[in-house]
């Protein structure tokens, strides 16, 4: 469904609910028709504080499938 959008005199458009302050959007712009898509961000694993021996370090939560990916793909690299 296509919508409308007029820009004001400081060349903004209004964006429904969904979109909130700080999404990101994929310019397309095909002739004189521009599209907006909606970037998804990726995941990004978080990590718990921890100090140790005096230290304080990230403790991310490991994925023994991704290190085993990542394993196998430097020893095919080579």
């Amino acid at each position: 469904m296509a919508t409308v959008k007029k820009l004001d005199s400081k060349r903004r458009a209004v964006f429904p609910e969904i979109f909130g302050p700080g999404d990101l959007f994929l310019e397309e712009i095909t002739g004189n028709q521009v599209t907006y898509r909606l970037l998804e961000p990726e995941e990004i694993p978080e990590g718990e504080i921890v100090e140790r021996n005096g230290r304080t370090r990230i403790a991310t939560p490991l994925d023994p499938e991704k290190i085993a990916r990542a394993i196998r793909q430097e020893r095919d690299s080579r």
